[in-house]
């Protein structure tokens, strides 16, 4: 499988590898005559959290980077249909009594909630 399931496979063996290294870093200080081999098996944690951390932040796999889409000579890119954008309800005629100082809030918000009421927003 692939998509989100590949990413997450990755994070599962990294984090299995935690309990592996724990693991054999316990086996190694019981068994071993001496706690060097469990040092040198501890300390490969230190490389596992970096590379942890690092498989989190640096490595985005969710979305292209914007440059990536920029430089792509086979991306079809659409043409702009318009040269500004105008929000349409910008556009309307205010209501009358709208430009009061105390009336204004009251009345742009009753057509908020009349919108809302009838789906438009």
């Amino acid at each position: 499988l692939g998509g989100a399931f590949w990413p997450i496979q990755l994070r599962h063996v990294q984090e299995g590898l935690f309990i592996y290294t724990a693991l054999m870093t316990g086996v190694l200080l019981r068994r071993a005559s001496t706690s060097y081999p469990g040092a040198i098996a501890a300390s490969t944690l230190v490389f596992q959290v970096i590379s942890y951390r690092r498989f989190g932040h640096v490595f985005r796999w969710e979305t292209l980077p914007l440059e990536h889409i920029h430089q792509d000579e086979d991306y079809d890119k659409r043409r702009a249909t318009r040269h500004t954008y105008e929000q349409d309800e910008l556009m309307e005629e205010p209501p009358p009594g709208a430009g009061k100082a105390e009336g204004a809030s009251s009345s742009s918000a009753a057509a908020f909630v009349g919108k809302a009421k009838k789906g438009l927003c």
